[in-house]
């Protein structure tokens, strides 16, 4: 898999945690871009670009944009071969991440 992996993402912003846990967890390389959430950054064309609802996190893979924690964790999970949790375990982990 090359590593193109790019994510946007705020330290500010709690449903960024999930995805850059999820990254660091299972050693994949990325290149990270603070967006000032404070500074209305998330609200710029050249962000609107990536990700029209203006929300974080946003992935850009391969020359894809993908938004919201779940369906990148998703998509991180099948693009890199992660293996998945049981569902047990997993129902789990998503009452910690949904909070």
């Amino acid at each position: 898999m090359p590593d193109d992996l790019k994510i946007y993402a705020s330290c500010v912003v709690a449903p960024c945690r999930p995805v850059l846990l999820f990254l660091k967890e299972h050693g994949i390389e990325y290149s990270y871009t603070e967006v000032n959430v404070l500074k209305n950054e998330h609200l710029s064309p050249e962000f609107l670009e990536k990700n029209p609802k203006h929300t974080l996190p946003v992935i850009e893979h391969n020359g894809s944009y993908i938004s919201e924690g779940p369906a990148i964790i998703n998509y991180l999970h099948d693009a890199y071969r992660v293996p998945r949790l049981s569902k047990d375990v997993q129902s789990q982990v998503d009452q910690l991440v949904s909070w």
